[in-house]
């Protein structure tokens, strides 16, 4: 029997979706056995769109990257993929996951815990992040979850509802994620993707990179990139 993927993305507003459209055009060429869903404010293109308010704060925005279950029933599948909008695909990253026991995530080779607090490490306690203040700080902008390990979402909701009582800005979900992958490793089985997985143009670049991901560029700079890269 193949394995059953989902890959879902949040894109709300105009830009977002432009970039989402872009992503997805470049993706849809190794989406065999996968479902794509988009929660957005506004349905758009020929895909499937689950759309909701569009009266949030950019915060409420970004924390609905922890709620696919809220609308899809993932128990169907295999893996759950999470794909930032500003990624561009050069290769077929799922196949070499296929029966993967491990929670995927991609590491930033460029930062620390200790020179990037602000954006990965406020929810770490501090006699912890002492010892971890050296590691790289975990991207939030691609990550798959095994069907074994889907109460990863309960504990990623639940802290990302932590944070948000202590702080207000639009890291949660990455906070987040780097709390459970440095914090719970007793609880989930959860390891990073090899370097080359991820080209950050911005930051960095492998030859043998499996996709493009345009973060840290304004979002007018990164469309001319995104474009730029899809029309090649």
């Amino acid at each position: 029997m193949s394995m059953k993927r989902l890959l879902y993305y949040t894109a709300f507003g105009d830009i977002y979706r432009h970039f989402a459209d872009l992503s997805i055009k470049s993706v849809q060429p190794f989406l065999i056995d996968t479902d794509l869903f988009v929660i957005t404010d506004k349905a758009f293109g020929d895909y499937n769109c689950i759309v909701v308010s569009d009266e949030m704060t950019p915060v409420e925005m970004m924390c609905f990257r922890a709620n696919i279950e809220d609308f899809v029933n993932i128990q169907k599948y295999d893996q759950v993929w999470f794909c930032d909008t500003d990624i561009i695909f050069k290769k077929n990253v799922f196949t070499i996951y296929e029966n993967e026991p491990h929670i995927k995530v991609c590491r930033e080779s460029w930062t620390t815990l200790k020179d990037e607090r602000e954006w990965f490490g406020k929810l770490i306690p501090d006699d912890e992040f002492e010892l971890l203040q050296n590691e790289n700080g975990i991207n939030g902008g691609f990550w798959m979850i095994p069907r074994r390990q889907y109460k990863f979402f309960r504990e990623y909701k639940a802290s990302i509802s932590y944070y948000r009582s202590k702080y207000d800005d639009i890291s949660a979900d990455q906070q987040a994620l780097n709390y459970i992958y440095y914090c719970k490793q007793h609880t989930f089985q959860i390891s990073t993707m090899p370097l080359n997985i991820e080209c950050f143009p911005a930051r960095q670049e492998y030859k043998d990179h499996y996709f493009k991901h345009y973060a840290c560029y304004p979002n007018e700079e990164k469309k001319v990139l995104m474009n730029k890269e899809m029309n090649k």
